[in-house]
């Protein structure tokens, strides 16, 4: 399963390299000792180890680096440090000098400074990673100064970034607390890293990422542990095609969508329609099942219509008046059942062609 998983993501996103055969790397040996760190903890590490909230304006505690020192070899160095001090008190700070040599970054060049870095999100209202600052749980709202655990990442640790080689320009005291901030745009938050970076997943492998391939949304989906990204998702955002997402049981027209390689296609069951989750900017367009939810289908019309997103209905033509209530609030074509897999396509293709937008606003049949 792990095997097929690592496929997948490899050929899935299609900017990293080195997806063959696996590549050592000091991110390697840095994953492994977070992985062993939530073994004896059952947590991650914290950004600050005295568990504070802001830890880039606090000189309490240390960092998640010095937290794992005793899962990568450097137990001795570990106790060296006095943890209930700041991190540049007249004891620890002699010790930014032995800095371990996991931690030296390409193109930083000060002693005892680093650009591996672990990403947060200080705004609960958005998905967190899985160094959440404690006190902060995105989107649940509830302190979490425990810490992050495994059951936190619930988008699936092979699409969750753990920890990332930036670059120099973001580096810091490899033992004062800190982060990098997902924000508006993580990418930028990466500083001046080179043509391709390193990034160690929560599945334990390390990937190389080419910056021109990748931009700040996709990375910030890889960054977030809760986000709801699925493997579909993270596909369609690393690929130029566009995209089709289908409400509803329509294996043909399924099959001749995701055969043609313009369409990245995603699939929802009726029973996951969400309908305020749905309406998605990236989305190309949306074909829905309006049999059975017509006042939800009339709904959904109206949003994607405002959202400039068009959207292709399928039901039973028998009910004239339905039929009529979903073109006129939205729909950019009423197809009757059984589905015309042609007729549909036609249509996909004629309202995703940005060169004929006079197409985009079809009667059906």
């Amino acid at each position: 399963m792990l095997m097929r998983f690592r496929s997948v993501v490899c050929l899935m996103l299609s900017f990293a390299v080195g997806c063959g055969e696996e590549r050592e790397h000091p991110l390697t040996t840095i994953v492994k000792g977070i992985y062993r760190f939530h073994d004896a903890n059952n947590r991650f590490p914290l950004i600050n180890s005295l568990g504070l909230r802001d830890a880039t304006n606090s000189k309490a505690g240390l960092s998640w680096r010095v937290q794992i020192l005793p899962f990568i070899g450097h137990q001795e160095l570990y106790e060296r440090f006095r943890h209930d001090e700041p991190w540049d008190s007249e004891n620890n700070i002699r010790l930014l000098s032995e800095m371990p040599m996991l931690f030296r970054s390409p193109g930083v060049t000060k002693e005892g400074h680093t650009s591996v870095h672990v990403f947060t999100e200080t705004d609960p209202k958005k998905p967190g990673t899985i160094f959440n600052p404690p006190g902060i749980d995105s989107l649940a709202g509830t302190a979490k100064s425990e810490g992050i655990s495994f059951r936190d990442v619930v988008d699936g640790t092979s699409i969750t970034v753990m920890i990332v080689c930036a670059g120099p320009s973001t580096s810091e005291p490899w033992s004062k607390p800190g982060y990098l901030e997902v924000g508006d745009d993580p990418l930028v938050n990466l500083g001046n890293v080179t043509s391709t970076f390193p990034v160690g997943l929560a599945d334990g492998t390390v990937r190389f990422l080419a910056k021109e391939k990748i931009n700040g949304e996709l990375l910030r989906g890889l960054l977030t542990r809760n986000g709801e990204e699925s493997f579909e998702k993270v596909e369609r955002m690393a690929s130029n095609k566009l995209s089709v997402t289908v409400f509803g049981s329509f294996p043909d027209l399924i099959e001749q969508i995701s055969n043609d390689n313009r369409f990245a296609v995603n699939v929802v069951t009726n029973s996951h329609w969400k309908l305020g989750d749905a309406i998605d900017d990236k989305v190309s367009l949306f074909i829905i099942d309006a049999d059975s939810r017509t006042f939800k289908a009339v709904q959904f019309c109206d949003q994607a219509r405002m959202k400039k997103i068009p959207v292709i209905c399928i039901r039973d033509f028998s009910d004239t008046y339905e039929v009529n209530r979903l073109k006129n609030w939205g729909a950019s074509v009423v197809l009757p059942r059984p589905v015309d897999v042609d007729e549909a396509m036609k249509h996909l293709i004629s309202l995703t062609n940005p060169e004929d937008k006079s197409n985009a606003r079809s009667s059906g049949k």
